[in-house]
């Protein structure tokens, strides 16, 4: 796929990474090196205790509000371009 006001190509799925913070990157669509930005988001993981607090009732609080158990996306801060994601499962 193909971003045609800036003729840049965009990646469809962020590459995985190891970190929890915040690290330094190289930002495909700015095109300069710089500190990206985490944002906590659902994932599979929340999926699975979902169902099983449809057994367990008493653990549903923790499946959307714990953020231990939600992936980690992280962002260009200029562009806001998705740069990598660190999924819990």
């Amino acid at each position: 796929m193909l971003d045609i006001e800036n003729m840049v190509p965009v990646e469809a799925d962020p590459p995985y990474v190891p970190h929890k913070k915040p690290y330094r990157t190289y930002c495909p669509r700015c095109q300069i090196v710089t500190t990206t930005v985490t944002h906590r988001k659902c994932g599979l993981l929340n999926l699975l205790l979902f169902i099983l607090c449809l057994f367990l009732p008493c653990f549903f609080v923790f499946c959307f509000w714990c953020k231990c158990f939600k992936d980690i996306e992280h962002q260009c801060p200029e562009c806001k371009t998705p740069v990598g994601r660190r999924d819990r499962i």
